[in-house]
């Protein structure tokens, strides 16, 4: 009886130890598919809504984001309709233009956004995460993927994202929200459409 229930928890093990290790590399060939498809989209629009949070702070707006190859070109609005601040350039130089027609120019986007808001959105790798990628230079930890080998969430330089509510059951749709952490600061980016 002893070596019986040995055996069959000797067979369980080896039969758990076996899928975990194919899980992994089954979820990594899926990404790496994903990846290679939707890395060639680098030309893109979105519409939609921004929420962020930093300590007791908030703001809502919408949001207009155009992406060609690396140059942006980002407008938000507050809720009713009046543009708050408009930012275009690209990852090494931007100009953001306020509503009260000042306008500011620097070299590096976070930078510039720390200077007028207070604080800032990781634009280059919110890039990224917007088409529910990993950033690709970058180390991750904490993945959760789902039944089709989608990110669910993932954790990179210091920022904790997940991606919901995937457009499709398509391996690869892309998430309509996004949803960032990083100590106090809380951002949630909500896809109303694509162009």
């Amino acid at each position: 009886m002893f070596k019986y229930s040995v055996s069959v928890l000797l067979a369980v093990l080896l039969l758990s130890s076996c899928a975990s290790l194919k899980d992994k590399p089954a979820y990594t060939l899926l990404l790496e598919q994903r990846i290679a498809s939707l890395t060639v989209l680098t030309d893109w629009q979105i519409d939609g809504r921004l929420a962020i949070k930093n300590g007791d702070e908030g703001l809502s707006a919408t949001l207009s984001w155009v992406q060609k190859d690396d140059t942006f070109d980002i407008s938000l609005h507050d809720p009713l309709g009046r543009k708050v601040v408009h930012m275009q350039g690209s990852y090494d130089l931007v100009s953001l233009s306020t509503a009260d027609g000042q306008t500011i120019e620097g070299a590096n986007p976070e930078a510039l956004q720390l200077e007028y808001f207070g604080w800032s959105l990781p634009l280059d790798y919110l890039a990224d995460w917007i088409k529910g990628l990993p950033v690709g230079d970058k180390p991750m930890q904490n993945e959760i993927y789902d039944g089709v080998g989608r990110l669910q969430a993932l954790t990179q330089e210091g920022w904790r994202v997940k991606f919901r509510r995937y457009e499709t059951s398509q391996l690869v749709a892309l998430p309509q929200l996004v949803q960032l952490e990083k100590g106090d600061f809380r951002v949630k980016l909500l896809v109303d459409e694509r162009k």
